[in-house]
């Protein structure tokens, strides 16, 4: 046998040992009595339970998002007539999940952002026991509740499931799906119980990936784990290490790399590139997210290494399934376009896991340097403890130090003060707790804002969904950024969401308002500072043809114009504005 044989043994045999591996002490724990089922479900209801409430807690006090509105707008619609409809346009992106919010306005008789909220909601609390079960099943109970707990009480799984989008659902469903597909490999059972659980993982990736495009990435993930799985197999690894299909395994490697050299231009990278203008500031800032880890997680994002190790030389199974799909996904969002950790937020969970490993093995490593430590105390008569006490300082002890090294992260930390600042305002004001999250000045402003609007000829606006939820119709939006997300881009080119035009600059814009006797122009304070909805050539412009509006509104830039028509080709920017057909 040749070196290249020998070579291949090598790795389809460390392969199979590392999927092997789990015997011994390092076996999941029996969780097939009915006893231990009756136990697993209630630490999992009790789970579910924390994370309802934490995350309800603070459901009212969390303000606004822009992007909440796409959904709550269209499940409006739903909830009324059936439709998608916002203005004259529709939002169809992950239209279950707006079916989904319709169905709570229905249900509770009530179509506000609270209610609008509980969908994420309930997807994030569920997420917090389904990982719960998994880690219980595969790794060890102590692990299965620092991974759950971790998931629980990480600000940003918290704020994610307090958001009007469907991020923490995505995330269940693939979760639910890796761990089918988990079951599906290395549960002996039937052929039918793995078809079952194969079933189980399509309906859910394919129910994620109706929701957001970026699980294909997670998808590739499974597929790197089922590639090594599959090398790990006897026969396989048997095969790979003959030295007679030496040549045959050649020409293959040829002909895959000949049939991904003729595919690679076919595969969308442009679109996996592609960039909200935004967004571009990060778009080739390659460190976004181990900024971010480094950021919120710097403990944990310093004990990951350990981690690593870990899942190759003790938990081979579970960690190296965690480790593939975490390790795809951050690699692939780190050289994608568009960045925001909210696309990140589906992998988040296996990260935990891969964390909770680690802790688990620190807490067995530093047990017994504990006791010692106790003793040596004792020894020294610093200290005096009765036997029967003894476990139990020890057990406090680790408790404590867990405690401190979880919290000692931003993310921990700040769920803490968002947890007593909402206690303490809930106990002080009961009603509080389901009241409609805060809009900043919009709600408040509303009522004056539709008094100095007056019925202008034109109303042009700089934020579309607050302004069709707070004050409604509109006829024209100011967004340099919605201008690139049009294909082309172009200006006047219609938004699908709501049916109107858009411009993005200053020349198209005074070019309308020469074609109107009068208008009014809304940009609220944050819109009218970022670049990407109102920019400099635009203010410019505004300043040159227009007045503010006085007395003003507090947090809004409101202007006015009056004068006689004179514009070069005002019929056809007038056809083209007030042109509210379907498209």
């Amino acid at each position: 046998m040749g070196r290249e044989g020998v070579g291949l043994i090598s790795i389809s045999d460390k392969l199979a040992d590392a999927f092997k591996r789990g015997a011994g002490e390092n076996s999941p724990p029996d969780t097939g009595t009915p006893a231990n089922q009756a136990t697993l479900a209630w630490q999992a209801l009790a789970l579910f339970a924390l994370a309802l409430l934490v995350r309800l807690l603070g459901n009212a006090s969390l303000p606004v998002h822009r992007d909440e509105f796409f959904h709550f707008l269209a499940a409006q619609s739903w909830a009324d007539n059936g439709s998608l409809a916002i203005l004259d346009g529709a939002y169809p992106r992950a239209s279950s999940y707006t079916v989904l919010t319709g169905l709570g306005f229905l249900l509770f008789d009530q179509s506000g952002l609270f209610v609008a909220r509980l969908p994420a909601l309930l997807a994030g609390a569920l997420l917090v026991p389904a990982v719960f079960v998994w880690a219980r099943r595969r790794i060890s109970p102590r692990a299965a509740w620092i991974a759950a707990l971790l998931v629980c009480f990480a600000d940003l799984m918290i704020e994610v499931s307090q958001f009007t989008r469907f991020y923490t659902l995505q995330a269940l469903f693939v979760w639910i799906g890796s761990a089918a597909v988990y079951s599906a490999l290395h549960d002996r059972k039937s052929i039918g119980t793995a078809t079952v659980w194969l079933a189980t993982a399509g309906a859910c990736f394919l129910s994620a990936l109706h929701l957001q495009v970026t699980t294909i990435i997670h998808l590739a993930g499974i597929g790197l784990y089922l590639a090594a799985y599959a090398v790990s197999r006897p026969r396989i690894s048997s095969f790979l290490a003959q030295q007679r299909y030496r040549l045959w395994l050649i020409g293959g490697a040829a002909a895959l790399l000949a049939a991904v050299i003729a595919i690679a231009p076919r595969l969308p990278f442009d679109e996996f590139r592609d960039t909200s203008y935004w967004a571009r500031e990060h778009r080739d800032d390659v460190l976004y997210y181990v900024r971010i880890f480094l950021d919120r997680f710097l403990i944990l994002t310093l004990i990951f290494p350990l981690s690593i190790w870990l899942a190759v030389s003790r938990r081979s199974r579970a960690g190296l399934f965690c480790l593939t799909l975490f390790g795809t996904a951050f690699v692939a969002h780190s050289l994608a376009g568009m960045k925001s950790f909210r696309y990140i937020i589906y992998a988040l969970p296996f990260f935990f896991v891969l964390i909770a490993i680690a802790f688990d093995f620190l807490l067995s490593a530093l047990s017994p340097v504990v006791v010692s430590m106790l003793k040596r105390a004792e020894d020294m008569r610093w200290i005096r403890i009765a036997d029967r006490s003894r476990p139990i300082v020890t057990v406090t002890i680790l408790v404590l130090g867990t405690f401190l090294a979880i919290a000692g992260n931003r993310a921990y930390a700040h769920t803490l003060k968002r947890i007593v600042i909402d206690t303490h305002r809930v106990i002080l004001n009961p009603s509080s707790f389901a009241q409609e999250p805060p809009d900043r000045s919009w709600r408040a402003a509303a009522p004056r804002l539709r008094a100095a609007i007056g019925t202008p000829s034109l109303f042009v606006v700089a934020d579309d969904m607050r302004t069709v939820h707070y004050l409604g119709p509109f006829d024209l939006l100011i967004s340099r950024s919605r201008v690139s997300d049009i294909s082309p881009p172009v200006e006047f080119g219609t938004d699908f969401r709501t049916g109107r035009r858009v411009v993005g600059s200053g020349e198209t814009l005074a070019e309308v308002a020469a074609c109107y006797p009068d208008g009014v122009i809304l940009a609220p304070a944050d819109r009218w500072e970022l670049d990407s909805a109102v920019p400099p050539d635009v203010k410019a412009a505004i300043h040159a043809f227009a007045v503010p509006v006085t007395p003003g509104v507090d947090g809004f830039h409101l202007f006015r114009w009056r004068h006689p028509v004179h514009g070069v080709r005002c019929q056809d920017i007038r056809a083209m504005i007030e042109d509210h057909s379907p498209r």
